[in-house]
């Protein structure tokens, strides 16, 4: 179904709500390979290294950022769902809601950060289905934070209003 390190994968997926929990499992598979991946964890400590002693926060900001400017948004292959392992999408460079999701999880959680995936209903043609998943990242003294790194103008702790429905799945496997 979804092959190993530092490879792209693609399958035919069940539609809607069906296939999401595979899909979900595979990205917590690939966030778990990826914050023990030499790349993640030389990128993440790089990323922290710009930050003051402990500051949480600017981890969290930094690892969104990055994702932000070095990670440009493209679909996925049209009736395919893809789930990337993050040194291989830093290689590729490009990547839907789901990898930039991974990737940003890899990396919060390669500083010691815990992670979730939120998966909302923000198709207005599919209302019944989830169209677009981003990160949670919990910054212990602040709270849990949003991190969408794939829209517009968004920044840290921004989340998409409209009374989406809403699930909220592990980021990895621990």
């Amino acid at each position: 179904m979804f092959s190993g390190l530092g490879t792209l994968s693609a399958t035919s997926i069940a539609p809607g709500r069906l296939g999401t929990p595979q899909v979900i499992m595979a990205m917590r598979r690939a966030v778990s390979r990826g914050k023990r991946s030499p790349t993640i964890l030389t990128l993440a400590r790089s990323l922290a290294a710009q930050c003051a002693h402990k500051d949480r926060v600017c981890w969290a900001q930094r690892a969104y950022d990055f994702v932000r400017s070095h990670i440009a948004y493209v679909n996925h292959p049209l009736g395919l769902e893809t789930v990337t392992d993050p040194d291989r999408l830093l290689a590729l460079g490009a990547g839907d809601c789901d990898q930039q999701a991974v990737l940003f999880n890899a990396l919060v959680e390669s500083m010691g950060l815990r992670s979730w995936f939120k998966t909302i209903a923000a198709n207005p043609q599919s209302r019944g289905e989830w169209s677009h998943v981003y990160s949670l990242v919990e910054i212990p003294g602040v709270g849990v934070l949003a991190a969408d790194c794939t829209q517009l103008g968004a920044s840290l702790g921004w989340e998409p209003t409209g009374g989406y429905e809403s699930a909220v799945w592990p980021g990895s496997m621990e």
